[in-house]
């Protein structure tokens, strides 16, 4: 083995690892290799080794293990261009015989083949790249991770840019149990005697041997302890999400993306108004639609609500929560009554939104006398973003005394203080300077605003 690529452990039996990498045909050219899968202990004692592809102008390489525990399985993942690891290779050897499929070997930790299911891209021409160790299984299915220049299934294909192709990342979650994967991806099952003429195994007494072949091992580089988490770490997706979906019988970018400032009053998306494609999508939603965050999690409530009634389907966007700043990328999905999915896809830019406030600093506590004739124009009032009018109230205070004496110029933004009564003196009184957004409810600012009432507080006899 010139290279290992990913391990695996089982939770039983922990003392043992699954290892797979390549090795090179010819290690002096290192042009075309040989997938090789492997058992070893934590002693160091290998054993299981098996190599498969042919020894011919092929490029097979292992590029992924998981263990399955609740089948007590171990899953190899491989990236393979070999005829004799592609049942289906007949079909589609003449336009994609240079191209590789992905190759899942189910192995016993014994070392019995337990089958394996290829997934390919029929005659499009392209590869399915494997990502290196981006694999895992979830119940029944197989999770994994790639790169592909562009793809094609059953229900979807994106064609590769022959002038300018551009290399997309991939995840794929192939359940072989369910007849919808079938229907969507194009696959080949190998049975045990399948895989059995396919690979060269080797036991321990020839491993030992170098002699059975000189370049077994021969390099060992960027070896890694495995980490035990599925995911090293995270990174914002921005705009890499592409359409179709692989498994979708209809994917429909809506628009280019939709405009909201955090904390406004629900803006309304009527799909039959702003999209003619997402209107025929959305006819075929018939057996319910959820809103959804590309991650899979609700959009309804964090950022608005769908209501497939109104308008024939509106999606109503609203959110006061600061963390939801930024693009939202979500997508409508749903079945129709045939078992058909469904996905309409939405970008949501959530601005950043304050209230509106005064050019300069005001004053907000006043000291008067009875008698006193007193007026304070507010400065003008501006709105940062400029995406809204502003708007500015005098209020009471809660469970605080209201100055009567105070009225309020709506056109010149001034405050009126007339003070002619000497029941008001000795006496503190409140009230609020309310900035606000005209199409908002929580984008404001309150200001408090005190006045003393200088003299001796009279009492009534």
């Amino acid at each position: 083995m010139n290279e290992i690529y990913d391990v695996a452990f089982s939770k039983s039996d922990p003392k043992n690892f699954y290892a797979c990498g390549y090795k090179w045909i010819d290690p002096t050219t290192e042009a075309n290799s040989l997938a090789v899968t492997m058992k070893m202990s934590g002693s160091g004692n290998i054993q299981q080794l098996n190599v498969w592809g042919s020894a011919t102008d092929q490029r097979d390489v292992c590029r992924a293990v998981a263990f399955d525990e609740k089948k007590q399985q171990v899953i190899y993942l491989l990236e393979v261009t070999s005829a004799a690891l592609r049942p289906d290779f007949s079909k589609y050897g003449s336009f994609s015989g240079s191209n590789t499929d992905a190759l899942m070997i189910k192995m016993t930790p014994g070392g019995y083949f337990k089958g394996a299911h290829n997934i390919n891209f029929d005659k499009a021409g392209v590869s399915l790249g494997i990502g290196t160790g981006a694999f895992f299984t979830l119940d029944s299915k197989y999770v994994f991770g790639g790169q592909s220049y562009g793809f094609k299934t059953k229900l979807q294909e994106v064609k590769p840019d022959a002038s300018s192709p551009t290399s997309d990342s991939f995840l794929m979650k192939y359940d072989p149990e369910d007849s919808n994967s079938a229907n969507c991806f194009y696959t080949a099952d190998m049975s045990s005697s399948d895989l059995k003429y396919a690979n060269t195994a080797y036991d321990n007494n020839q491993i030992a041997d170098r002699s059975s072949d000189s370049y077994m091992f021969k390099k060992m580089s960027n070896l890694f302890v495995a980490w035990p988490s599925k995911y090293s770490g995270s990174f914002d997706l921005s705009d890499t999400m592409r359409y179709p979906k692989m498994c979708a019988d209809t994917s429909v970018n809506m628009t280019d993306g939709v405009e909201y400032y955090r904390g406004q009053k629900e803006a309304d998306y009527v799909i039959s108004e702003k999209s003619t494609e997402g209107n025929i999508a959305l006819s075929q939603l018939d057996f319910g639609s959820q809103w959804l965050f590309q991650n899979g999690s609700s959009a309804e409530g964090y950022l608005g609500r769908w209501d497939p009634a109104s308008a024939g389907g509106t999606l109503f966007i609203q959110t006061d929560n600061a963390d939801a700043e930024g693009k939202q990328r979500t997508v409508l999905r749903g079945c129709s009554s045939a078992n058909q999915l469904a996905e309409l896809y939405l970008y949501v830019e959530v601005k950043k939104n304050t209230y509106p406030d005064f050019k300069t600093e005001i004053e907000t506590a006043w000291t008067l006398a009875v008698g006193d004739s007193f007026s304070y124009q507010l400065p003008e009032l501006v709105d940062a973003e400029g995406n809204d009018e502003s708007e500015l109230f005098i209020q009471k205070m809660p469970d605080q005394e209201y100055p009567p004496f105070l009225s309020f110029d709506n056109q010149t933004n001034t405050l009126n203080f007339e003070p002619n009564s000497v029941w008001f003196q000795g006496r503190d009184f409140y009230f609020v300077i309310l900035v606000k957004e005209k199409n908002s409810d929580t984008v404001l600012y309150p200001y408090y605003c005190t006045v003393n009432m200088q003299g001796q507080l009279i009492f009534p006899e």
